[in-house]
């Protein structure tokens, strides 16, 4: 990357150029707007390079000698590039050798010109909380083809007419001069002829009539390019010319000729004027097999971008002929015809069509912005790439504007002042400097009223006022899933919990169905593999009108999620829904490589968040438009999508609409320990913390849980000790305790049924992870309100406890926990756990420990032993400490939530994992509030509670959640509200008793309240709903 700190202050925001299809000097030398900026805004500059472009070679010489390698070059990766290079210049991951001082709090600007405007708006889209804006000159966004209203095929080359007739170029003369060059190149003679006047390098010589389409594509290079870069003033951005080269150039057709040999002298003028304008070519070579003449040789090595438009930036480009345009008519452009010319350019390297990817990119990005902010879209008239920007409308008020120059070429914006500079393009520019003004003072201050004197000369601000009232928690509760893991450092043990007996909370119903060509590596081009994706679905409700609702699978069987996510199954027939359980790769029967996917770090690599969230997008588009499921809509019928997930499953779910807001239009993310990574101000004791309490709150003396474990490890230390402790947790004959290292396995065991009662705190009985009472930590605490004074009373509370976790039902007559117990229990599915575990040794890195002492009961396990515990755990398969990426969640969905929309976080206080949620003091949220973003907090629920089947036993908090939750669904489904509904205040439950019968509620909406007047329970309090 190539920076200039000059006019930097502390804390001055970045101007930074997204790099593009080529060498990134060139890109500096030609992007003044930049420059001329920096001092306006005390700002660094910095211009990083694409990789695979320029120096910024992965494999060095060999970066384009294989497939293997060249498939790390796509858009994806070097979003992700970019990304990481500025947390880097931030020093926002406590990097050693930050390269800028004092910019932790520097707003980022990105620019990008042309491709790099796509990667410029992309940045913005897909990582809002690292680029505060964007500049995106000339971005082509739209010109794929996978959209209802795809760019025309052959609009491109429609502008360049345009540009030459309105230049003064006669078009019957130039489509005479490709019919003469045909001509000539029939005889031996014409082509000598041809071979002389275009000076054509003997390597290139036309020796047949078939050579003369050789001499046509290099022509038409030219014609396309000197339309692009028809600046007012002489430039050398692709090639050195004059001011208005279209103009100049017009001055060989302008008038007609007598013969073929003229008309073509005026094809070599336009030629030599482009190759030539200094006069300093001597000859010219036009075959692109053995020649590195182009238009775009400037850009430096041209195999990137062939690459990248035989991946996924497949644009459909072709010449219609008149009247369209003046080229010789090569229509229609298909996918089949591209495929064929990728194999057989990049055939030796392995290429094969499987590796293109039309649809990805609109997929990926979306055809649509519905929640992107702060991006400029400019576009001149002049510019045959304007027909795919993102709009050819001026558009100067809103999230996205749109800047049309009616006498610029390709992002002439961009460029550095000049004296010729047409009066469009500067007020371009200064309306551009207004809007980063503006994104930054909202950046700072958080008020749009603030700018209303700024921008009341070209714009009107919506003014978003600052008044909500942000309610005070007193306790700020964590997450993770109802299949949930908990990391116990004393063992160095990721623990996995599995269920034991599968229950059906009613008539659940479901098609399972296969997903089969799911790509195993959605962001390289380098597997060609696919895997069946399982998903589970219903329709029997779902109308053309109505929205999908789908469940993000979290980690494990999907058809665990299926049966415990009620509240989907409650409200598909009022929404006339159709229900979606879609299952994690790698976990359930979704195994990419089957019994081999944990074999090795090739195999289980794939294995990440990101790559979940692109299942689940492929599988949506797949849903909508197949006859088979959705598709039978009529054309253009919108189905709206709910996503649901638990846990991290709710992780899922809130970052899938952080990154698909194109594809999903709300999430209910519950219990989602989302905050729960590195970077981030939660203390990593916290979830232990808010286990701890909610025992002692239960009615338990932590004292039997604080000293009991001291007590049991004392005991585990002599035979004497481990006999009784066998005795007393009634250890299966044959696996008893045999030594003091046995301790770890028994405070695995204890712990563990500790922590998951805990989480499963639910107000009636329930056989999700085993059965259990209502309340069971409150029924659990009756053997355990007062500790015992000595060693062996308190391991017999300790058994007492998790006794009724692992044997409620009283049918086990044994508890077996030492590690060579060969009785799976609970906790132990190999497979899962060797899923989860690699991905909370990769990036999944959630930062968990105990600390005891005042902050909980359990043993002090905060070290830094996971890394070792993962290359331990994975080092026969070819991992090492270089896997362990601390900070990729930091980097890919951010800590801020300012530009977060449509999203439901809701946590109870009895859930464990509410320690990481998100609340309304978490960094953004305030801001996101106005923008659909929803804090829910309710008392005496756990684990994603409100997820499960509407109960007679539900606490009116959860009720009344759910309530208000159906409204905040019906405003996403349906979009027909004029304002989003306030989120009121739940109830705390006070007076409210369990009722003796529990039931399970079918269909029971609202529950009791309704939207004028809401009553929580006859003995708390109303409220008045203004919903």
């Amino acid at each position: 990357y190539l920076i200039n700190t000059t006019n930097f202050v502390s804390n001055g925001p970045i101007f930074f150029y997204t790099g593009n299809e080529g060498d990134i000097e060139l890109f500096a030398k030609n992007t003044g707007l930049m420059w001329d900026s920096a001092p306006e805004f005390n700002a660094a500059i910095v211009f990083a390079e694409h990789r695979f472009y320029g120096k910024s070679q992965p494999f060095s010489k060999e970066s384009y000698s294989t497939v293997r390698n060249l498939g790390y070059l796509s858009s994806e990766q070097a979003l992700a590039d970019f990304a990481l290079l500025i947390r880097y210049l931030r020093n926002e991951a406590n990097f050693k050798l930050s390269r800028l001082v004092e910019a932790q709090n520097s707003s980022v600007i990105a620019f990008g010109g042309s491709y790099g405007g796509m990667l410029a708006a992309w940045m913005r889209i897909k990582y809002p909380h690292l680029v505060e804006g964007a500049i995106a000159s000339s971005a082509p966004v739209f010109w794929f083809i996978d959209m209802s209203d795809s760019v025309p095929e052959d609009a491109y080359n429609h502008i360049v007419k345009r540009s030459f007739v309105n230049s003064g170029c006669i078009e019957k003369n130039i489509l005479n001069g490709w019919k003469a060059l045909e001509n000539l190149s029939l005889t031996a003679i014409g082509r000598a002829y041809l071979n002389r006047l275009f000076r054509l390098d003997k390597k290139s010589y036309l020796n047949s009539s078939n050579d003369w389409i050789m001499l046509k594509q290099y022509l038409e290079d030219i014609f396309e390019s000197m339309a692009m870069v028809n600046y007012p003033y002489p430039s050398n951005y692709l090639a050195e010319l004059p001011g208005w080269p279209v103009k100049v150039a017009c001055q060989f057709f302008n008038r007609s000729k007598d013969s073929d040999e003229e008309y073509a002298q005026s094809m070599f003028g336009i030629m030599n004027l482009y190759y030539n304008y200094t006069g300093q070519k001597q000859t010219f070579c036009i075959n692109p097999e053995v020649c590195e003449d182009s238009a775009y040789s400037a850009l430096g090595d041209l195999l990137g971008w062939s690459w990248q438009s035989c991946t996924e930036m497949v644009m459909q480009q072709c010449s219609s002929g008149p009247p369209n345009d003046f080229f010789i008519k090569n229509c229609p452009f298909t996918v089949e015809g591209q495929e064929l010319f990728c194999s057989k350019f990049f055939g030796k390297l392995g290429y094969t069509k499987a590796l293109m990817r039309p649809h990805w990119s609109i997929l990926n990005y979306g055809h649509r912005y519905p929640t992107a902010t702060n991006i400029v879209f400019s576009n001149g008239y002049l510019d045959p790439w304007s027909a795919g920007g993102w709009s050819l409308k001026s558009q100067l008020v809103g999230p996205l504007i749109s800047i049309i120059i009616k006498d610029g070429a390709h992002h002439y914006d961009l460029r550095g002042k000049h004296q010729l500079d047409t009066k469009s393009v500067k007020e371009a520019r200064r309306l551009e400097k207004l809007y980063i003004k503006h994104w930054r003072m909202v950046s700072f201050f958080k008020d749009y009223s603030v700018l209303l004197l700024l921008l009341l000369q070209v714009l009107v601000v919506r003014v978003i006022s600052n008044s909500d009232i942000v309610r005070k928690l007193g306790l700020f509760p964590t997450v993770m899933s109802s299949i949930s893991r908990i990391h116990n450092t004393s063992g160095s043990r990721w623990m996995t919990t599995k269920t034991v007996a599968k229950i059906k909370l009613a008539d659940y119903n479901w098609d399972v169905k296969w997903y089969r060509s799911m790509p195993i590596d959605h962001f390289s081009y380098r597997n060609v593999e696919t895997f069946s994706l399982k998903y589970l679905a219903n329709y029997s409700h779902f109308h053309c009108d109505g929205p999908l609702f789908f469940y993000a699978g979290n980690e494990g069987d999907i058809e665990i999620f299926a049966q415990n996510t009620g509240i989907m199954w409650d409200l598909a027939p009022q929404f006339h829904a159709a229900l979606v359980f879609a299952e994690h790769r790698y976990y359930g029967e979704s195994k990419p490589y089957g019994k081999r996917s944990y074999m090795d770090v090739s195999r289980l690599g794939y294995l990440n968040d990101i790559q979940a969230l692109a299942d689940f997008a492929e599988l949506i588009s797949f849903l909508k438009t197949n006859e088979n499921e959705l598709g039978f809509c009529s054309a253009g019928t919108e189905i709206p999508v709910i996503v649901f997930g638990g846990s991290y499953g709710g992780m899922l779910a809130a970052w899938f609409r952080m990154k698909y807001p194109h594809i999903v239009d709300g999430a209910w993310a519950s219990s989602a320990p989302i905050r729960n990574f590195y970077g981030t101000d939660i203390n990593r004791a916290r979830v232990s913390n808010v286990t701890a309490t909610i025992y002692v709150n239960g009615g338990c003396d932590r004292k039997v849980f604080s000293e009991g474990f001291l007590a049991i490890e004392k005991l585990s230390k002599t035979e004497e000790g481990r006999m009784k402790l066998n005795q007393i947790f009634h250890s299966k004959p044959g696996y008893e305790m045999e030594s003091s290292d046995d301790f770890t396995s028994l405070y695995s065991y204890m712990y563990s049924a500790i922590f998951y009662m805990a989480m499963t705190d639910y107000p009636y009985p329930v056989d999700f992870l085993t059965p259990l009472p209502s309340y069971p930590v409150k029924y659990v605490c009756q053997f355990a309100t007062k500790a015992e004074t000595n060693d062996e009373g308190l391991a017999e509370q300790l058994f007492n406890i998790i006794n009724v976790y692992y044997n409620y039902t009283g049918q086990l007559s044994y508890h077996c926990f030492t590690n060579n117990c060969t009785t799976l229990s609970p906790f132990q599915n190999s497979n899962e756990d060797t899923a989860w575990h690699w991905q909370c040794c990769t990036s999944l890195t959630v930062q968990n420990c105990d600390q005891g002492g005042e902050n909980d009961f359990f043993l002090n396990t905060c070290n830094d032993s996971i890394i070792k515990y993962c290359n331990e755990l994975f080092e026969d398969i070819g991992y090492n400490s270089d896997f362990y990426k601390s900070q990729d969640v930091m980097i890919r969905y951010g800590m801020i939530y300012n530009a977060t929309s449509n999203i439901i976080f809701s946590n109870g206080n009895l859930d464990p994992w509410s320690g990481g949620g998100v609340y309304e003091n978490s960094p953004g949220v305030t801001d996101a509030m106005k923008r659909g973003v929803y804090v829910f907090y309710m008392s005496d629920a756990a684990h994603h509670l409100d997820l499960r089947t509407p109960n007679t036993c539900d606490p009116p908090s959860v009720s009344y959640e759910r309530f208000q939750v159906v409204n905040i669904l019906k405003c996403w489904v349906y979009k027909n509200c004029t304002e989003l509904p306030l989120s009121i205040p739940l109830p705390n439950n006070t007076g409210w008793q369990v009722p003796d019968d529990c039931k399970f509620i079918k269909y029971g909406y609202p529950w009791g309240y309704t939207e004028s007047k809401v009553y929580f329970h006859p003995n708390i309090h109303q409220s008045i709903a203004n919903n």
